[in-house]
């Protein structure tokens, strides 16, 4: 009797690190998408969306490097509980 083959556990990580990097990509393309009706319903210009959308790669891009000590030094969890007030502060209320 043969036993079926199970899936090596590197493979689920790298599965859900797949969905992770394109679902991370897909949000931070949504700017590109969304120019026209921010621009419509906010009567912003190109000029104005395309800094704020510079500036959050500027920022996202500079700060990787200290996340990644802090990450190093303290450990994801810690991390992770220290950052979740932040994230309720920072999200808008529901409607």
């Amino acid at each position: 009797m043969q036993t079926s083959p199970k899936i090596h556990y590197g493979w689920i990580v790298v599965g859900i690190t797949c969905l992770v990097l394109l679902t991370s990509a897909g949000i931070r393309s949504t700017p590109g998408i969304l120019m026209v009706p921010l621009e419509e319903e906010f009567h912003w210009s190109r000029a104005t969306i395309a800094l704020a959308v510079s500036i959050n790669l500027i920022l996202y891009g500079c700060i990787g490097p200290f996340a990644a000590a802090v990450m190093e030094r303290f450990g994801i969890p810690v991390r992770s509980c220290a950052r979740s007030p932040w994230w309720a502060w920072a999200s808008p209320p529901p409607r």
